[in-house]
């Protein structure tokens, strides 16, 4: 999903496609509530999903996931598209080292669509 280009230095990131309703706006409770606006994109339109998608992915390898985040779209859910990594404190550190999958609880109003830890 993501590339890097120019200097590496040896810090980890991970990456997130999480759905939530419009009312939760990107926040997750963990073991604190977080806003996924401060980490990522936030998509709630056919539209703009397409645009983001033209941007980021390539169509013909990434079809099913598009094909999934439009049908969550016209749920009535948002999706946030972001990432963490682990040099900008700790509470991102914890996120980025850990990923979304394993520390949320999945309830009606979210839904982890894609979250890796680290690297």
């Amino acid at each position: 999903m993501k590339s890097r280009n120019g200097f590496v230095s040896n810090s980890s990131s991970s990456s997130f496609i999480v759905a939530t309703t419009p009312e939760r706006d990107g926040k997750i409770t963990i073991r604190k509530e977080i806003n996924l606006s401060s980490y990522g994109t936030k998509v709630s339109t056919e539209e703009e999903l397409k645009k983001f998608f033209k941007s980021k992915y390539s169509f013909d390898d990434e079809i099913d996931l598009y094909t999934k985040c439009l049908k969550i779209i016209k749920s009535g859910k948002v999706i946030f598209f972001g990432d963490f990594n682990d040099e900008d404190g700790s509470e991102e550190a914890f996120l980025c080292n850990n990923g979304l999958q394993d520390i949320t609880e999945e309830t009606p109003e979210i839904e982890i669509i894609e979250s890796e830890a680290g690297y």
